[in-house]
């Protein structure tokens, strides 16, 4: 990893300081970036495919160098080139620290210390050392959904049990305020 850095490092200073038209200088930096792409990264596909976006033209060349639109177009494929090198940097560190802290994790695990509480290990069936037991995780998750379909189906009935009564007794009233409308004729 610390190759691939201070190569990526090195085209990184190199892209900084391409000049306009020095097309040797750029289709040396394209061509080793992609080397090391392909070297030193596991997601190459995207990177490359990303790399290959980068232009250092214009879509629509322009015949008038005054424009300025010939320039404008290889300083942002340079300034893309290089924000592609410093993203791949910081990968690469990244995964340096990882990796450091994994190894750190590892002496820390072969000494008998648990990296979570500092004391002893014991026995090989440390909950450190095997992650979810999920002989206890799934039940728990069955019975936690099983408990909110039974609590949303009660309150369900229970509403519509309460709605239900209402309009029955307003059925009722109903029915009365009829009977008394027909015994007053």
């Amino acid at each position: 990893m610390d190759t691939c850095l201070s190569k990526f490092e090195e085209l990184k200073q190199r892209a900084e300081k391409l000049q306009y038209n020095d097309l040797n200088e750029q289709d040396d930096i394209m061509r080793k970036t992609s080397m090391y792409v392909t070297n030193c990264f596991e997601n190459k596909e995207q990177l490359l495919k990303d790399l290959e976006e980068i232009s250092f033209y214009p879509l629509y060349p322009i015949a008038n160098p005054l424009s300025g639109y010939n320039e404008r177009a290889w300083e942002q494929g340079r300034q893309e080139l290089v924000n592609f090198l410093d993203t791949r940097i910081e990968e690469l560190k990244l995964k340096n620290e990882i990796i450091r802290n994994a190894k750190a994790d590892t002496i820390v695990n072969h000494s008998g210390m648990s990296p979570i509480t500092g004391g002893k290990i014991i026995g090989n069936d440390s909950k450190y050392q095997h992650g979810v037991n999920w002989s206890w995780v799934v039940p728990t998750l069955i019975v936690l959904f099983g408990g909110s379909f039974w609590f949303g189906f009660y309150v369900g009935t229970t509403r519509f049990d309460s709605e239900k009564n209402q309009l029955y007794n307003e059925n009722i009233m109903l029915k009365e305020q009829i009977d008394s409308f027909r015994q007053t004729k």
